[in-house]
């Protein structure tokens, strides 16, 4: 008997993020200046006919390598194996959702095989969650925010970034999310660099910290967003750095945390931004110098992973 193959059914891409301005105080509708990477995730799906339904998950990592792999039954999505359950049990609650939301979703009479593939280390916190969200949702049929505010949470920024060709301004409240794509070139960007720090931070851990902490006020929300404006608008590497120092200044004051600058660069000359959930992914840096000698100085310190800004942000 001739073997059946698996037949694709769909296939999508979803871009990695960085978030440049408003983190945290996004969650509050502040202003934030977003960015889409050059790098991101692809997902794609097969179905062959088969008697004993089950779906197949294989997670690749960017070398091709599986670093998640599970088998479900179908159509109750049982889990009949895994060997990363951390990581399979949020899998498991986003099929979960879907499935409830969808129940049409899997044909009866066939497996399905689910592949995802990564481009970037999945410890650089470029949105491993998010592009899987922003694909899942695409092939399911359901709104990508919904999916998100029902498994992992957050402002949604991502998921902008996901689909988006350009960076962005985005702004959230209690009822819907709004962003816009903007052209961004500033003439100096030869000098911003991201640097990777080593320390994979958790995104909902850093979300509650905020929520424990911090009681923004109007104000406080405002300013946000006028710093926002204040980076897009910097039309020098002066401006932008004293952006840069302010924003850092007013989220340490409030997160009561130190800035990064203070606890890994005191000697750098230029400007040090955390991004995203402070603390251990990519911070942005200035440096008017050649990249060669900003590279010494970041393995003197330890580091290892730095970028320019057209190296990685989608524009």
């Amino acid at each position: 008997m001739q073997k059946v193959l698996p037949k694709e059914i769909f296939r999508s891409y979803a871009s990695g993020k960085l978030l440049i301005t408003g983190e945290y105080f996004v969650l509050e509708g502040a202003e934030a200046f977003a960015c889409p990477c050059q790098m991101g995730q692809e997902l794609w799906i097969e179905k062959v006919p088969s008697i004993q339904s089950q779906l197949i998950w294989k997670a690749l990592d960017q070398n091709s390598l599986i670093w998640l792999e599970c088998k479900f039954n179908l159509p109750d999505l049982d889990l009949m194996y895994t060997h990363q359950e951390a990581h399979a049990a949020p899998l498991k609650k986003m099929l979960d959702f879907i499935l409830n939301e969808k129940p049409d979703l899997f044909e009866k009479g066939y497996s399905y095989y689910i592949t995802s593939k990564l481009e970037f280390d999945k410890s650089f916190g470029l949105g491993s969650s998010s592009t899987l969200i922003y694909n899942l949702a695409k092939w399911s049929g359901i709104d990508a925010q919904v999916l998100l505010q029902n498994t992992f949470g957050g402002s949604g920024y991502d998921l902008a970034c996901a689909g988006a060709e350009k960076p962005l301004i985005y702004q959230t409240d209690k009822e819907k999310s709004i962003w816009q794509e903007i052209d961004y070139h500033p003439t100096f960007s030869e000098q911003l660099y991201f640097l990777y720090l080593g320390k994979k931070q958790n995104s909902r851990e850093g979300i509650k910290h905020f929520r424990e902490k911090v009681k923004p006020t109007a104000s406080d929300i405002e300013f946000v967003s006028s710093l926002t404006q204040a980076f897009i608008n910097a039309n020098d590497l002066k401006s932008l750095k004293e952006v840069i120092n302010t924003h850092e200044k007013f989220i340490s004051k409030n997160l009561k945390l130190p800035k990064v600058k203070d606890v890994y660069f005191k000697d750098h000359i230029g400007a040090i931004k955390s991004l995203g959930a402070w603390g251990g992914d990519f911070v942005l840096m200035t440096f008017e110098g050649d990249k060669k000698e900003l590279y010494n100085y970041i393995e003197k310190k330890g580091f290892e992973h730095l970028y320019r800004f057209n190296e990685i942000i989608k524009n």
